[in-house]
C-alpha cells in the first residue's frame, strides 16, 4: 500500500497506488476488514512461517508473512522477515519494494509513534533521533530499497515514482525533476506533472513552473495536485489573489468523490468547504462526534437544491467519513431516497472505512438493488472487529431467501467473529437445513441460547423460551445482546417484562463499573499526591 508522503510545504495529494502484495485493484479497505483477532493472527503467523520454511523460494508466502508482521509488529521485526526472504525468494524485487514501504510509513509515523493502516501506537523503542533526522534517514533507506527494485525490475513505473517521492523527501530537487522528466516520457500522469512543476518551483524556476502548469491544466482540469502546486508557486511570486483562487480549486477537487465530473464554481466551493468545516466540540479533524450547525445547515441547503451538484457534494461528505454519525447518515439517506445507485456504487468502490461500507449497504439493502446479496456474502467472513460493518443485520434486513446457506456456512465454527448474531439471524430464514443446523448447536452449551433464539423465531415453544429467559436473566450481559434484541421485538407481556428486567440489570452493572472506575481514579490521585515532594 502506498503511503502519501508529506513534502515540505505539504502540497501534494498523492494516492495509495503502490500495493504491498498485489491487491491494487481491490477496495482499499480490504486489508483493514480482513484483519483477524490476535489469536487467529498467531495461528496465521505459524502457518505462514511453515509455508516459507517448506518453500523458501515462494515469494508470495514471504509477502503474506511480511504483511501479517506489518499489521502487528514493530518495523524492525517486519524488516527482519523481509531481509530473510531476500536470500531465498524467487522475486526479491517484490520484497525490496515492501522494505521501501515500511520506511515510507516510518516517515509518516515519526520517531516516537507508529502508524499503519488500522494500527496506531507508540514506537518501541522510540528513536533517539529528532523528527527531521529520523525522516531523512527513513527516506534514505527507502531510496536504497527502491534502487534495488529498479535494478532487478527496470520496467517498474511504480518504483520509479516512489524513487521520486524519496528524492523529494530528501530535497534533491534537481535529481527528482530529471527523474520525473524521464518518467513522464514513458508513463504520463497529471499528478506526476504537478510534482515536476513543484520541483521546478523548488529550484527557483517559478516562471517555467507556471508555464508548465498552464500546459497541463486543459488536459486535466479536475486534477487537484495541479492547482495546489500552482497556488504554491503563485504565492511565492506574490500573486496572492491568484494563489487563493488556485488553492480553492485544488481543495474543491481534492474533496470530491473519485471519478467526479463536477466542475468548480465559487458557490459550490463554499458549500463543500462548510461540509468539511471544524466540528463543534472537537480539536482535531477526526475527533468528536457532535453535530456542527454549519455542516447540518449546509446539508439542508444541498438537499433543498435537489440537483446533481448538491448530490455530488453530499456524496463527497458520505464517502469522506469526515462528519461521521448522524451527519454522514443524512447524506447517505438522501442518496437512498433519490435511488442514486450509481453514486452509492462509487462510494462503495472507494470506501475507506467500515462505516462507509455500512452506509452504502444500508441504502442498497433498502432498495433491494441487484447484486447487494452477493456483496454481503463476500463481506460476511471478514466482518467484525472493533468497527464492524454490520453484515449479519443487513443480510437479515434484505430478507433474501438465499441467505440461509451463507449463514449456515458461516456458523459451522464458533470461531466466526459474529457467530452469535448469525445464529440468531438464521431464525429469519426457515428451511429444513436451517432447523437442522440450529438443532445441532443446541447441544453446545455456549451456542445453545443463540440457537434456541433462532429456532424460537421459526417455531415458538416454551422449551426455547426457557433457554432465552435463562440467558437474559443469568448470562453475561455483553454476550447476550443479540438475544435481547430479538426479545425486544416481541409484544407479549412476558417478553416485555423480560426485556425490562434485562435493561435494569445492564444499568446496574454499568453503574457498578462507573463506581469502580471512579474509585480507582480517586485512589490513583491520592497515591500521586502522597508521592509528591512536600
Amino acid at each position: 500500500m502506498r503511503v502519501p508522503i508529506v513534502l515540505p510545504a505539504a502540497v501534494f495529494c498523492l494516492g495509495l497506488a503502490f500495493p504491498l502484495t498485489g491487491w491494487a485493484t481491490n477496495n482499499p479497505l480490504k486489508a483493514l476488514i480482513e484483519q483477524s483477532e490476535p489469536g487467529s493472527a498467531d495461528s496465521e503467523r505459524k502457518q505462514f512461517e511453515a509455508a516459507v520454511a517448506a518453500k523458501p523460494a515462494d515469494t508470495a508466502a514471504w509477502l503474506q508473512l511480511a504483511e501479517l508482521s506489518f499489521a502487528r509488529d514493530q518495523p524492525p521485526v517486519t524488516l527482519s522477515v523481509l531481509e530473510k526472504g531476500l536470500a531465498t525468494a524467487a522475486e526479491p524485487w517484490r520484497l525490496w519494494r515492501f522494505i521501501a514501504e515500511v520506511h515510507f510509513w516510518d516517515v509518516r509515523s515519526g520517531p516516537k509513534r507508529l502508524s499503519r493502516p488500522g494500527m496506531s501506537g507508540g514506537r518501541k523503542p522510540p528513536s533517539e533521533l529528532d523528527e527531521a533526522s529520523f525522516r531523512r534517514r527513513a527516506f534514505e533507506q527507502a531510496l536504497v530499497a527502491l534502487n534495488h527494485v529498479c535494478e532487478l525490475n527496470p520496467d517498474n513505473p511504480e518504483a520509479r515514482e516512489r524513487q521520486v517521492d524519496a528524492l523529494c523527501g530528501l530535497e534533491r530537487w534537481a535529481d527528482a525533476e530529471q527523474a520525473l522528466r524521464d518518467l513522464l516520457e514513458k508513463h504520463w500522469e497529471y499528478p506526476l506533472a504537478a510534482q515536476r512543476a513543484y520541483c521546478l518551483h523548488k529550484l527557483g524556476r517559478n516562471d517555467q513552473a507556471i508555464q508548465y502548469l498552464d500546459q497541463q491544466l486543459p488536459g486535466s482540469p479536475h486534477c487537484p495536485d495541479l492547482y495546489m502546486v500552482r497556488a504554491e508557486v503563485e504565492a511565492a511570486m506574490g500573486k496572492e489573489a491568484e494563489a487563493a483562487d488556485s488553492r480553492s480549486r485544488g481543495q474543491f477537487y481534492s474533496r470530491l468523490l473519485p471519478e467526479s465530473s463536477l466542475d468548480y464554481a465559487p458557490d459550490l466551493a463554499v458549500n463543500l468547504s462548510r461540509l468539511f468545516g471544524r466540528k463543534e466540540g472537537t480539536s482535531g479533524m477526526f475527533s468528536g462526534d457532535r453535530l456542527n450547525e454549519e455542516i447540518s445547515g449546509t446539508i439542508d441547503g444541498l438537499i433543498a437544491r435537489h440537483d446533481e451538484a448538491g448530490a455530488e457534494l453530499l456524496a463527497a461528505l458520505a464517502w469522506s467519513h469526515y462528519a461521521h454519525g448522524k451527519l454522514e447518515d443524512r447524506a447517505f439517506a438522501y442518496l437512498g431516497e433519490q435511488k442514486d445507485v450509481a453514486r452509492l456504487d462509487r462510494i462503495f468502490r472507494y470506501a475507506q472505512s467500515p462505516c462507509t461500507l455500512r452506509g452504502c449497504l444500508t441504502q442498497l439493502v433498502a432498495m433491494k438493488v441487484p447484486g447487494t446479496f452477493e456483496r454481503l456474502c463476500e463481506l460476511l467472513p471478514r466482518d467484525g472487529g472493533f468497527f464492524p460493518i454490520g453484515v449479519v443485520d443487513l443480510i437479515s434486513e434484505l430478507r433474501d431467501p438465499r441467505s440461509a446457506k451463507p449463514l449456515i456456512e458461516y456458523t459451522r465454527s464458533k470461531d466466526a467473529q459474529l457467530f452469535s448474531e448469525a445464529l440468531v439471524a438464521l431464525g429469519r430464514f426457515d428451511s429444513p437445513e436451517t432447523r437442522a443446523h440450529l438443532g445441532q448447536w443446541l447441544t453446545d452449551r455456549d451456542a445453545k441460547p443463540f440457537a434456541a433464539t433462532g429456532l424460537h423465531q421459526i417455531e415458538p415453544s416454551r422449551k426455547h423460551w426457557k433457554v432465552i429467559s435463562d440467558a437474559l436473566e443469568h448470562g453475561q450481559t455483553f454476550e447476550v445482546g443479540p438475544i435481547a434484541e430479538y426479545v425486544h421485538t416481541l409484544v407479549t407481556p412476558e417478553a416485555k417484562k423480560l426485556f425490562a428486567d434485562f435493561q435494569a440489570r445492564v444499568a446496574k452493572e454499568r453503574a457498578k463499573r462507573e463506581r469502580e472506575q471512579e474509585g480507582r481514579r480517586v485512589s490513583k490521585a491520592k497515591a500521586a499526591k502522597a508521592e509528591k515532594p512536600q
